[in-house]
């Protein structure tokens, strides 16, 4: 039975760990990626198949290292940027990945989501506990 327990806190604690990576991920692009403005050149809008539509955005910017105009892409929210707009990223010299650090936040409601999901899973666990206990 312990087993079944651990086995259900590792299943609802899989989207913490996955969000908590991610949120992770954007924070090291923002302190060791080195900062500029890009301008958002291209707009695609992609869709997973059942959920909601994001926007992949190309943007062009000013490469620090090499002196010229680069560009990349970066997946954000649907709909918040328009052709022309002027964005703060960060990029890795190296890698020439590109994040829009502001966009950081919008992980903070599966953040919660995952938080409640796994405390939910804690106290379902007790009560089954209990429950076999009583022999019910």
């Amino acid at each position: 039975m312990v087993i079944f327990y651990i086995a259900l806190v590792l299943l609802g604690s899989f989207p913490l760990l996955i969000t908590l990576k991610r949120i992770h991920k954007y924070r090291v692009a923002r302190m060791r990626g080195i900062s500029s403005v890009a301008t958002v050149t291209h707009i695609r809008t992609q869709r997973f198949v059942r959920g909601l539509p994001y926007d992949r955005l190309t943007l062009t910017y000013h490469s620090l290292e090499t002196g010229r105009f680069s560009s990349g892409q970066a997946g954000t929210v649907y709909n918040k940027y328009k052709i022309g707009d002027r964005v703060t990223i960060a990029y890795e010299p190296n890698t020439g990945k590109v994040i829009i650090p502001e966009d950081i936040r919008g992980f903070y409601p599966m953040l919660g989501f995952s938080i409640v999901l796994l405390l939910f899973i804690i106290f379902a666990i007790f009560e089954i506990s209990e429950m076999v206990e009583t022999g019910y």
